[in-house]
């Protein structure tokens, strides 16, 4: 048998990476920028189930091992990789915390990357320009681009922030008032056999 050691290795990383994320994967006060942009009951049930998040996938693997190559060139055109942006926010007279992690940035210009497959036809995808979008109005920048990387293609995207879309999308979230947010989410969602809003399609 082979020892799969590289393999052990990159389970070990993720695995630790997810630990020290667990406690505020629980904090009831933070909503993450991904949070926002898919279904609001999956940070409900992530609230309660934690665990189930945690997910060790080839997919998963090859997307974090393209941004880190791709970072890694950005880092020497000056980008800063996996910035973390933070704002506290006032809602319903309940304080908040919105967090985020943006692939690239530098003063003025952020960059985010996605892995894709299949066709790039229906490309860019909502949930990921709401994304950049989201990180735009959080880093007040106003220029942002969105780029693709599949077996066969590269696609960069500019993006614009025509109007604010923060405040809309937390109170959706808070309020649990969008049930999915896409049509598509169910079918992989690792809360599907829990959540009674499910669509089954």
């Amino acid at each position: 048998m082979p020892e799969q050691k590289i393999t052990k290795i990159l389970y070990d990383y993720k695995l630790e990476e997810f630990v020290k994320r667990l406690e505020e994967l629980q904090n009831p006060s933070v909503y993450y920028v991904s949070d926002l942009i898919y279904c609001p009951w999956k940070r409900y049930f992530r609230l309660r189930f934690p665990y189930l998040t945690f997910t060790f996938e080839p997919l998963a693997v090859m997307g974090e091992l393209v941004h880190r190559g791709l970072q890694g060139i950005l880092v020497e055109k000056g980008f800063q990789p996996e910035y973390e942006v933070s704002r506290t926010i006032r809602v319903n007279n309940e304080e908040v915390i919105i967090k985020g992690r943006i692939d690239a940035y530098k003063p003025g210009e952020l960059v985010e990357i996605k892995t894709s497959r299949g066709s790039t036809d229906s490309l860019p995808y909502p949930h990921h320009l709401l994304q950049v979008k989201l990180y735009m109005e959080l880093t007040n920048v106003e220029k942002a681009t969105l780029i693709y990387v599949s077996s066969d293609k590269i696609i960069e995207y500019d993006v614009k922030l025509d109007e604010p879309v923060l405040e809309k999308l937390l109170q959706e979230t808070m309020n649990l008032s969008v049930a999915p947010r896409w049509d598509w989410e169910c079918r992989s969602c690792v809360f599907y056999k829990i959540c009674p809003h499910r669509i089954n399609k």
